[in-house]
């Protein structure tokens, strides 16, 4: 189509909208402005349906996942990126435990973290630096121990699987108003211990 044509069909276009109402005219912009709405609409909609078809799934990690054979903790939460995504956390290694006093004076979160590690422990911290996972699994900790959690109380999972604890300790944790995840498998804890538990925290999820 050449530019004659063109300046003709616009000069039909222009003589025919002179004919029209304003109504009329105002009809027509809406209905172009919708139309175009529409097609936008359909057009994010394919996009969208495009991104999920080819968009990769990973695993998801569990936190035991993350901490076996590793000195860096990498977890996520299934949650909405926040202070409880724990980003990451230098680790101790486990196989070169010091020697633990025989007492020890714990008054500061600093000092807890310290024995945790002096246990062959892990921690994992969040964006804010708080420590909010703390792995403990095959560690020597006993009751008279856990009343380092007092001053670790942003702590959210905590894994204590085969260790010496009782129900003595669950009665200190129920204090941990931050802690949802506990897992304390091959542990001496009674059924009575973590029915009381329960029943002080029925939002925390234990792994027995």
């Amino acid at each position: 189509m050449d530019l004659n044509k063109l300046l003709e069909l616009s000069q039909l276009w222009l003589k025919k909208l002179e004919t029209l109402e304003i109504w009329q005219i105002c009809a027509l912009v809406f209905g172009a402005i919708v139309g175009l709405a529409i097609l936008a609409a359909i057009l994010r909609g394919i996009w969208g349906m495009l991104k999920a078809i080819f968009k990769r799934r990973p695993r998801k990690k569990t936190l035991v996942d993350s901490l076996e054979g590793s000195d860096t903790i990498i977890v996520t939460h299934q949650q909405e990126p926040d202070s409880n995504e724990v980003v990451s956390s230098k680790l101790p290694n486990p196989a070169k435990k010091r020697p633990i006093p025989q007492q020890i004076t714990i008054t500061n979160p600093e000092q807890a973290v310290e024995f945790v590690e002096l246990l062959g422990g892990r921690i994992g911290k969040n964006r804010q630096e708080q420590i909010v996972l703390i792995f403990l699994n095959d560690s020597s900790l006993n009751d008279d121990q856990t009343k380092i959690f007092r001053y670790l109380r942003s702590v959210e999972s905590l894994h204590l699987r085969r260790t010496a604890i009782t129900d003595q300790t669950l009665e200190e944790l129920g204090n941990l108003t931050h802690l949802k995840y506990l897992y304390i498998s091959d542990t001496p804890v009674t059924d009575e211990g973590v029915s009381a538990l329960q029943f002080k925290r029925p939002l925390l999820k234990i792994e027995r």
